[in-house]
């Protein structure tokens, strides 16, 4: 995803610069800096706009990458075909694009209150294709700006050229790149925290009305400036230099391609383990811009053998990691991903700087770059869902990087040291392989079903919990999602997180006491293999709430589950996003009415911050009994989430109880449930009292909203 670079011809003599030309580099410098800004500023605020809409998934990020990545090479494109027309024509099509983005976003400011942030009415149809879905609203949101944006780069360069022909304009390239970086770097560490979502939205559109009006001036201002020689060409030497081979080539879209799908599926792998948050849609963006700035900029093929040694040892780092998430902290994990996610593209960015044409081919160059990026995006986006069952994608672009630097070790070694260089080389190389292949058989292991889709990969594992007792889980990761005994008197018994001894067992025990002769009605946001169903009765009403297919396909295949099966209650399940379903619930048909609304989405690493917002709240109140019971289960190796929770109790004046357990390991594990109520009876009952933690415990928080809500607060330190 690197702009448009040039490699420098030969050296000149320096020209004078007078006053006009200094200001006129300034204002061509200025609104490149700017575009660059604008254009990755944009991205993670987008991520975060659409996220919720998807539950969270860190697929999310993954298709707006490949977005992003193809628009960058329209752009590239469009540019490219722009500096063939006469420069009028480039001048009158390229400001009437501009000027058409305006329109479009003064329209789109209006339908939305902000002219870049999607309005609700444009949350997707459960039974949409998610990707699909995804393109289709970004495409409508900043399709036109980002094209504009992605085109300025190469395309003022060439403008500036035709202003001052003896003025070399590949200075731009480093000013564009560092403008990508600050864009990158301040989202989350100045925008995210200190300014709302519809506020993110009009700064940016105010941004790029400035942008307009710059760009719009530099174009005409190269239309109305007359030189000699062909209209916009480059300087170069037309019969210098070898052509570029066919094998050439292809390295620049393989290696090109091998750093993007590294990009992605690090990415994937650091939000599905850790968390979807800005700050890891950023940090990994922001080191690959950075490769293609020091790879190119600094030339450090001198240093790529240097660049190899150093990556093995990352990548061994990486492949230990990558089977242990839940038993590493979140910053060792961070640091490890990120180092050999750096030291992989930086390799592989050298090593394309290091097969580079001569400059007269420059522009194919860097569109088979763009192109290999591209390419690695679909890939990760569209194929490896649908190929493999698991991420298996960092797995193998971990060892194409590992490849590509054995590759620069052996190359660079005379003949009769190779052998010298194998011996030592082959060790972290056996390491990398044997982690790899041992998170693989792990995750394998006792596997019966093997399943991935858009929101992640599930598996169903089947282990003996002890002589005559076996049971099924549905493993996501390394996250359960509930499990069932498959022998014996306990074949029904609430298992996992849902003990008879845990917060929501609790619960319902004390609301079974309360209920009338009419039943309970049971309302749960993440069916699972659908344990909450064991402590239903005759006449009541229990309706789950699940985004993903798969898990509904899986929780009623009944060699493996039957807690839906033999439910003795009416049971519904509502696919799609659960608070969208709930609103749109509450909008047709008025509130549900529940006697308990649990809410089991948030176990796992990818949180769904939108559940915990305060417009949340609001409509899971409106679908609440007066003395109905909101449970939440928070049991989370990184995230805090009670304090979230809490601040919301205090802002809605509701009751709580928070409940930590300890499980037997076999049929029940540790769980930590949050419970809220209006009616304060029902939490001051002894059963919930006896395990309810002192509240002094639970640290302070601000209240989340729909626009403003930040997970790295949360996470644990």
């Amino acid at each position: 995803m690197a702009h448009s670079a040039n490699t420098a011809d030969s050296p000149r003599p320096p020209t004078p610069v007078s006053s006009a030309g200094t200001g006129l580099r300034f204002l061509f410098g200025a609104t490149i800096f700017l575009s660059a800004f604008l254009l990755f500023m944009v991205q993670p605020l987008q991520g975060k706009v659409i996220l919720p809409w998807f539950g969270g998934a860190p697929m999310v990020w993954t298709t707006c990458l490949l977005f992003y990545q193809a628009l960058l090479l329209a752009g590239s494109l469009y540019a490219h075909a722009l500096s063939t027309l006469p420069r009028r024509i480039r001048a009158a099509l390229h400001v009437t694009l501009i000027a058409s983005s305006l329109v479009l976003m003064g329209l789109l400011q209006k339908a939305w209150a902000s002219p870049i942030t999607p309005g609700p009415a444009w949350a997707p149809d459960p039974t949409a294709q998610p990707v699909v879905a995804i393109l289709r609203i970004l495409l409508i949101a900043i399709g036109l700006p980002y094209f504009i944006l992605s085109s300025t780069s190469s395309l003022l360069q060439a403008c500036y050229h035709r202003v001052r022909p003896e003025d070399r304009p590949y200075g731009f390239y480093a000013l564009s790149n560092a403008g990508s970086l600050l864009g990158l770097l301040l989202y989350p560490t100045v925008v995210e925290p200190t300014f709302r979502i519809l506020v993110q939205g009009r700064l940016w559109g105010g941004g790029y009305t400035v942008f307009a009006a710059c760009c719009a001036g530099c174009v005409l201002l190269a239309a109305a400036t007359r030189r000699a020689g062909p209209d916009c060409a480059l300087p170069e030497r037309a019969n210098a230099g070898p052509r570029a081979t066919a094998s050439q080539m292809l390295s620049w879209i393989v290696l090109s391609f091998a750093a993007s799908v590294f990009l992605m599926a690090t990415t994937n792998q650091m939000t599905a383990d850790v968390a979807p948050i800005p700050f890891l849609w950023v940090l990994p963006l922001a080191l690959y811009l950075l490769t293609f700035i020091i790879s190119f900029g600094v030339r450090t093929t001198r240093f790529r053998v240097l660049i190899a040694l150093l990556f093995l040892p990352a990548a061994l780092g990486a492949a230990y990691v990558v089977g242990r998430p839940l038993k590493i902290p979140i910053a060792h994990q961070i640091l490890v991903y990120a180092s050999a996610l750096f030291l992989g593209c930086l390799l592989c960015h050298t090593e394309v700087y290091r097969r580079r044409p001569h400059p007269r081919q420059l522009t194919l160059f860097y569109l088979l770059i763009a192109t290999g990026g591209v390419a690695g995006g679909a890939f990760a986006a569209f194929l490896a869902p649908v190929i493999f069952s698991g991420y298996w994608e960092f797995h193998l672009s971990l060892l194409a990087a590992c490849a590509v630097a054995a590759g620069v070790l052996m190359r660079c070694s005379k003949p009769e040291r190779r052998i010298a260089w194998g011996i030592p080389l082959s060790a972290p190389l056996i390491a990398i392989v044997f982690f790899l292949c041992e998170d693989y058989g792990r995750k394998h292991a006792n596997a019966v079903l093997m399943t991935r889709s858009f929101y992640g990969a599930l598996r169903v594992v089947c282990e003996e919990v002890r002589p005559g007792t076996r049971i099924h889980a549905l493993m996501h990761g390394s996250v359960c999602h509930g499990y069932q005994t498959d022998l014996g008197p306990t074949v029904l018994e609430p298992t996992a997180y849902y003990g008879r001894n845990s917060g929501i067992g609790r619960t319902m025990s004390q609301l079974r006491r309360q209920a009338g002769p009419s039943g309970l009605r049971i309302g749960l946001l993440g069916l699972g293999v659908g344990t909450l169903s064991a402590y239903a009765e005759p006449g009541d009403e229990i309706r789950f709430y699940e985004i993903n297919p798969q898990v509904v396909k899986i929780a009623r295949m009944t060699d493996y589950f039957t807690y839906l099966e033999h439910c003795p209650a009416e049971i519904t399940i509502r696919l799609g996003d659960a608070r969208l379903s709930l609103e749109r619930e509450l909008t047709q048909h008025g509130s549900c009415r529940f006697d308990v609304l649990a809410i089991d989405v948030l176990h796992g690493d990818a949180i769904p911050t939108h559940v915990l917002t305060r417009e949340a709240f609001v409509t899971y109140l409106a679908h609440l009994q007066r003395n109905g019971v909101l449970a939440f289960h928070v049991t989370n190796a990184h995230v805090e989430l009670a304090p979230v929770l809490w601040a919301l109790r205090r802002e809605f004046a509701l009751h709580g109880v928070f409940i930590e357990t300890k499980g037997n390991l076999k049929t029940t594990l540790d769980a930590a449930w949050v419970i809220l109520s209006r009616d304060r009876a029902i939490l001051q009952a002894e059963p919930l009292q006896a395990v309810a933690v002192d509240p002094s415990r639970i640290r302070r928080f601000p209240v989340w909203t729909d626009d403003f809500s930040s997970l790295y607060r949360a996470l644990r330190r």
